[in-house]
């Protein structure tokens, strides 16, 4: 009985030329020197690709990443949601969709810087946002704990809002509904007009 030949791995090469208009994704460098790029091409497909430091054109295709096809979501379909955190000079914010990250000194800057970066990381996938397709959610844990001064129970009771859920949302063991962090978020809200309407009243 004859025994079966192993299977060889037949290396495909790549033309240079074909991937002049592809967009890096990722680099990395091998122990050997030899680099790997992550590229996605003008359709939204993925690849890996070896070049070998012996020679800068000898260039092979290695896989095919199964996340191939449009690895990042269209914004025209998926609200981008940021997360809000408070810093000792305003705000900052990422996204966890997306390798963007902003600051601004009030959330109105932030927004806005928000749409700028977006539209940079995007720019060679032919999308493109408006404020309309960003969606900012508030580290409720972050944000209590640089404003400690808030009474969690007296706001809860503000709220109308069972203090053991609220303190849990605050504490992260319980992630908020998005009707929720808009009630806490309101609240919070009044809270600060009542005490800017409060100081414009003082002679």
């Amino acid at each position: 009985m004859k025994s079966k030949k192993p299977s060889v791995h037949r290396r495909e090469w790549v033309n240079p030329k074909k991937l002049l208009r592809c967009r890096i994704y990722n680099v990395w460098l091998e122990p050997t020197g030899n680099a790997v790029l992550t590229l996605i091409d003008e359709s939204g497909n993925m690849n890996e690709y070896r070049i070998y430091q012996d020679n800068l054109r000898h260039i092979e295709l290695v896989t095919a990443p199964e996340e191939a096809a449009h690895p990042l979501p269209k914004p025209a379909q998926v609200p981008i949601e940021f997360i809000v955190e408070r810093t000792g000079t305003g705000y900052s914010a990422y996204a966890e969709a997306y390798a963007v990250y902003t600051v601004g000194t009030t959330l109105r800057e932030v927004k806005g810087n928000m749409v700028e970066a977006l539209n940079l990381h995007l720019e060679d996938t032919g999308y493109a946002v408006t404020e309309d397709d960003v969606r900012l959610t508030l580290d409720l844990a972050q944000f209590f704990a640089y404003y400690k001064v808030i009474n969690v129970s007296q706001l809860a009771a503000r709220l109308g809002m069972s203090q053991s859920l609220l303190a849990q949302c605050i504490g992260g063991q319980k992630k908020p509904s998005a009707q929720q962090t808009e009630r806490i978020v309101e609240g919070l809200c009044q809270l600060g007009d009542e005490l800017s309407d409060l100081y414009e009243s003082l002679p």
